[in-house]
């Protein structure tokens, strides 16, 4: 049986994760909210000019758009 280095944290290995998760739940929350804002500021400028289905449509591929975007630097961008 090895023994541990005593300077070894047992929890390190658990914040790690923990970080990892933390940061793809909020990179997905981004992506979210970006979509989310999108299609509600479409449908407010629909609302407000009468094009019926046009500003809902770019709008919400508009947020789809920005928020993949920050997903991919999110993840990808970093270095490490």
């Amino acid at each position: 049986m090895t023994q541990s280095d005593p300077g070894e944290d047992p929890r390190r290995g658990r914040n790690r994760k923990l970080v990892v998760y933390l940061r793809y739940s909020a990179a997905g929350t981004q992506l979210f909210a970006a979509i989310g804002l999108g299609t509600l500021l479409g449908w407010w400028l629909d609302k407000k000019t009468g094009l019926s289905p046009i500003c809902l449509v770019l709008c919400m591929f508009l947020g789809f758009g920005s928020g993949f975007y920050a997903l991919y630097r999110e993840l990808f961008g970093r270095k490490r």
